[in-house]
């Protein structure tokens, strides 16, 4: 039995040598049978005169001057020590020339974390799509990936089949774009600061498409052009959403007042109908929620909005109403309100018979 196996193993690394042999051999005289003098080329690329005298010189210093067997046997004995020459079109190394087409290996911390990715995307959609996130990755300035969930590094083990948290995003309810996904996590962070894109990333990004998918019932905003802060604000809006929460009767309250919703010159006042609008309000004025949530639980007073006409969707003025009087107005950072502003809520409290003390 170990004759036999000896016998097959020799067989084997007659064919493998024999094989390398002839591959060899039809590589170097194919380049030897190049209608191309490597000599006169070498002397071109280095003067612009060409003498017979340069391309004598040239042909020793490439070694052309030897006979066939021996440059063959030298040109094995360079390329096994991964030594391929000089190129003739730029005079540098093959070998420097080799590797600017050749993503660094040192870069394994992205793409060894890639491949199950690359296989995933071409069982769920096919080759085409694989290699544009396989072309992507080659041209993104990320240093590294990590899509794995387990806990441990995809370099400390055996790589996984698994495609981990890239599978969750795309499975996810959010009808995330691939194409989309794959140049937001490869450019669009990388242009926003970001070297490494791993578990913190994706961990951040579920949840920021999970807490708009709960504030507005739809996700706004899947691919943020400053992720870190609107994943900030999105989270502050949901905890004072939840301080908002507090007033159980809010929309049962503000219905008594809807009748105050006012369109004039310019401007109108607009009646919030859920707590959500209050948290974004104060969010997007920066204004404090936690200073009047306890006082519009307790019906002590209501909150209204200033907008501009034309754009009644977006924040100017957070009024707070306490009976029949405007006791607060502030604009974004705290600011006061302005003559114009005044103007049209002073004309809005003589049709609402309602008094302006700011």
């Amino acid at each position: 039995m170990a004759q036999r196996t000896r016998r097959y193993l020799i067989r084997r690394v007659t064919v493998v040598l024999l094989t390398l042999f002839v591959v060899t051999l039809l590589s170097f005289l194919l380049m030897r049978l190049s209608p191309v003098d490597p000599a006169t080329a070498y002397v071109k690329r280095n003067s612009a005169v060409v003498t017979q005298e340069q391309i004598d010189e040239a042909r020793v210093i490439l070694g052309l001057d030897k006979p066939l067997p021996v440059q063959y046997f030298d040109w094995v004995v360079d390329a096994l020590h991964m030594d391929f020459g000089i190129s003739l079109g730029t005079g540098n190394p093959v070998t420097e020339e080799l590797a600017k087409t050749v993503p660094v290996m040192a870069d394994r911390k992205k793409y060894q974390a890639s491949i199950p990715v690359i296989f995933w995307i071409e069982e769920q959609y096919g080759a085409n799509e694989a290699m544009f996130f396989a072309e992507k990755l080659v041209q993104s300035g990320i240093m590294e990936l990590d899509f794995n969930q387990n806990g441990y590094s995809y370099y400390e083990r055996q790589v996984s089949h698994d495609p981990g948290w890239f599978l969750n995003v795309m499975a996810s309810p959010y009808r995330i774009n691939l194409r989309r996904f794959i140049d937001y996590i490869l450019f669009d962070l990388y242009a926003q600061g970001y070297a490494s894109v791993t578990k913190s990333f994706f961990v951040e990004y579920l949840d920021y498409l999970e807490m708009q998918q709960k504030f507005y019932g739809k996700v706004k905003e899947k691919y943020p052009a400053h992720f870190k802060t609107e994943h900030d604000i999105m989270a502050l809006k949901v905890n004072q959403a939840r301080l908002l929460a507090k007033c159980e009767d809010f929309e049962q309250q503000n219905e008594s007042i809807k009748d105050l919703a006012y369109s004039g010159s310019g401007y109108c006042i607009v009646v919030p109908t859920k707590p959500e609008e209050l948290a974004e309000e104060g969010i997007n004025l920066s204004h404090c929620v936690g200073q009047y949530i306890d006082r519009v639980a307790g019906g002590e007073c209501h909150i209204l909005f200033l907008r501009r006409r034309g754009a009644p969707d977006r924040s100017l003025v957070t009024l707070q109403l306490s009976g029949k009087q405007i006791c607060q107005a502030q604009g974004f950072n705290r600011r006061p309100i302005t003559d114009q502003e005044r103007r049209f809520l002073v004309q809005w409290g003589r049709e609402k018979d309602i008094q302006i003390a700011v």
